[in-house]
C-alpha cells in the first residue's frame, strides 16, 4: 500500500513539474500534505531516473518526459479517450498513430481490426502491434531515446508518400489560445505533415496538456477535425473550435 501511494505521489509531482515547468519543495509538500523530507527523497529518486533535474529548492522539467512516466500520468483518462477513439476505426482503414501514450492505448484497442494498415513513428506502438494481423509501417529516421519516437528529415520525407484515412494525434502543450507547441523542433514539422496526410484528424489529449506552452509552435487545436478530451473548455474556446469546424467529444 505504501509503495503504491509513493508511486501515485511521484506521478503527481511529475505532473506538477510538467504543467508548471518548475516546482518548489515547500509547495509540493503543502499540496501533497507530506513532509519536506519526503518530497526531497521523491525528487532525488526522480532525478536519478532521469525524469527531472534538481535545482535549488525544487526541480525543473526535462526537455522531454520519458515514455514510462508519461504512460502513468492520467492513465485512466487516457484509457477513456482511447476507448472513444478506437470506436472510429473501421476494417480496411489506413490510419496514422502519432507517438504518445494515449495513441499507444488506441493501438492496444484496434489490434484485432480486420485489414488494417497503421503508419506510426512510435517504436512502442509498432511493437504492440507485432503479434496482430495489422499491416505496420514504421517511419524511419532518428529515434529519440526518451520517447521511442522517430523524427527528423527522413521520417518527414517518408511520411510524404502516404495518403491516410484517419489520424490520431497527441500534443505536449496546449495554451489558453489553443496553440499547440512542443520542446522539439523537428517534431513540429513531422506533426504538421502528418495532419496534412490524413483525410480526417483526431486530437486525443487529456486535460493535463492544457495551460502549457513550449518553445516550438506546431499548429492549433482547430486544425484537427475532432478533439477528444476530458478538458472542460471555456465558452471562448468552444467558439473558436466551432468556427474552425472542430467537433468536441468530451469523455
Amino acid at each position: 500500500m505504501a509503495g503504491r501511494l509513493a508511486t501515485e505521489r511521484r506521478s503527481k509531482i511529475l505532473e506538477a513539474i510538467r504543467m508548471n515547468g518548475s516546482v518548489s519543495v515547500n509547495d509540493l509538500a503543502r499540496d501533497l500534505d507530506v513532509s519536506v523530507m519526503t518530497i526531497r527523497r521523491d525528487l532525488a529518486l526522480l532525478d536519478r531516473e532521469g525524469l527531472i533535474e534538481r535545482c535549488h529548492g525544487g526541480a525543473v522539467v526535462q526537455s522531454e518526459i520519458s515514455y514510462s512516466a508519461k504512460r502513468e500520468t492520467n492513465r485512466e483518462i487516457k484509457e477513456k479517450i482511447a476507448d472513444v477513439c478506437a470506436e472510429m476505426v473501421r476494417p480496411g482503414m489506413q490510419i496514422y498513430l502519432d507517438a504518445g501514450t494515449t495513441t499507444w492505448e488506441i493501438a492496444r484497442r484496434i489490434r484485432s481490426t480486420d485489414n488494417l494498415l497503421v503508419l506510426t513513428n512510435d517504436v512502442e506502438i509498432a511493437e504492440i502491434l507485432l503479434d496482430s494481423s495489422v499491416k505496420i509501417f514504421m517511419l524511419g529516421g532518428q529515434i529519440q531515446n526518451e520517447t521511442g519516437s522517430a523524427w527528423g528529415y527522413f521520417a518527414t520525407r517518408m511520411l510524404e508518400s502516404f495518403n491516410l484515412d484517419l489520424g490520431f494525434f497527441g500534443a505536449s502543450c496546449i495554451d489558453e489560445q489553443l496553440m499547440i507547441s512542443t520542446p522539439t523542433t523537428d517534431k513540429a514539422f513531422l506533426k504538421r505533415e502528418a495532419v496534412r496526410r490524413c483525410a480526417k484528424s483526431v486530437l486525443a489529449v487529456d486535460s493535463g496538456k492544457f495551460g502549457n506552452k513550449a518553445v516550438i509552435a506546431v499548429n492549433r487545436v482547430e486544425d484537427y477535425d475532432i478533439l477528444v478530451t476530458d478538458r472542460i473548455l471555456t465558452d471562448g474556446q468552444r467558439e473558436i473550435l466551432a468556427a474552425g469546424g472542430t467537433e468536441v467529444m468530451q469523455v
